[in-house]
């Protein structure tokens, strides 16, 4: 038995298994599904949650990320919620990317905790 400790990894394997590569593109995909933590429970948190998500795979054009946040964004407002507030991060266009990548290498530089493998490994992982 498996517990799902998310939602995406889930849609992105049925979309490669089932190929949706071959459907029109973009796919878009929702889920609604239980999800279990692996720590310990917290005040609040436990460890099994329901999470929804929305995923539009097969196309790298902004203007979806977009509409998926939109969507979300309509989603919410319709459950009545007040006072939604939107923080959007970015790593920057293709074009840029390998600047802020730098930048972020440079600020990182030499590990700015104690040095351990699961640091280095990180650091190795996300290439900055």
């Amino acid at each position: 038995m498996t517990l799902r400790p998310e939602g995406t990894a889930p849609v992105c394997r049925a979309y490669i298994e089932r190929g949706m590569a071959s459907l029109p593109q973009p796919v878009k995909l929702y889920y609604l599904a239980p999800i279990f933590r692996y720590e310990r429970p917290q005040a609040g948190r436990f460890r099994e949650h329901h999470q929804f998500g929305f995923e539009a795979i097969g196309d790298a054009d902004a203007a979806l990320d977009a509409e998926v946040i939109d969507l979300a964004w309509r989603f919410f407002e319709a459950l009545g919620l007040k006072d939604l507030k939107l923080q959007i991060n970015s790593i920057g266009c293709p074009i840029c990317r390998p600047a802020h990548l730098q930048a972020l290498n440079e600020y990182f530089g030499p590990c700015r905790c104690a040095p351990t493998a699961r640091c280095a490994s990180t650091r190795t992982r996300c290439d900055f």
